[in-house]
């Protein structure tokens, strides 16, 4: 169909009310407003064919309602399963749309584009700023833990020793040489010694 054929027919279109989750998903303005440009512009794509998907699922939901009496139960069966494939759809997309903005945020916020974050009409929630005092409270005790895991340089880390090195045998100026028992300082005095002594 035409785009504006699309319009009009999705005007028409309206959810029905025992169908929380027929709804087209928007942005939670909080978020919308770091996103960048590109970002803003792949999210409307995807939201457009997330709006197709839910006034579909709308129109079955309908029919199966009306015609539920005159249906056997093999024809109910498809007409839920269905609606649940369109609802799998709308889920994953959803999901994606989250991915996307991840690029766009600070990391310390992701586990706001986690699955498990529930959907609204609004994509991160209803409890978004709630969520985010939360994952802030986490990542101050998470740094407290750390500071309190030990000292040093080795804190954070397991201490690994290191295999023993023999000194070399070419002993920089002024040390002992491996295995001589005599610096070069020392072998220079007992030259001069026997020069003496000669004389």
């Amino acid at each position: 169909m035409s785009d504006e054929h699309f319009c009009d027919v999705s005007k028409n279109i309206l959810r029905p009310s025992n169908c929380e989750a027929l709804k087209e998903t928007r942005v939670n303005s909080g978020v919308w407003s770091v996103l960048k440009p590109t970002t803003q512009t792949e999210d409307s794509k995807m939201r457009g064919i997330q709006n197709s998907i839910v006034k579909a699922a709308c129109n079955i939901v309908k029919i199966m309602d009306k015609g539920s009496q005159m249906f056997d139960d093999e024809m109910l069966v498809w007409g839920t399963d269905a609606i649940g494939l369109l609802g799998h759809a709308n889920r994953w997309i959803n999901i994606r749309r989250r991915d996307l903005h991840k690029r766009d945020m600070d990391p310390k916020l992701h586990h706001l584009c986690s699955p498990m974050v529930p959907f609204t009409d609004q994509l991160y929630g209803d409890s978004m700023i709630k969520d985010i005092k939360d994952i802030q409270e986490l990542n101050k005790i998470s740094r407290n833990v750390v500071r309190g895991g030990g000292s040093g340089r080795f804190r954070g880390r397991q201490f690994r020793g290191r295999r023993f090195q023999p000194y070399s045998r070419r002993a920089p100026s002024g040390r002992m040489r491996s295995g001589t028992g005599r610096s070069r300082q020392g072998m220079r005095d007992q030259k001069k010694s026997t020069t003496f002594q000669a004389a």
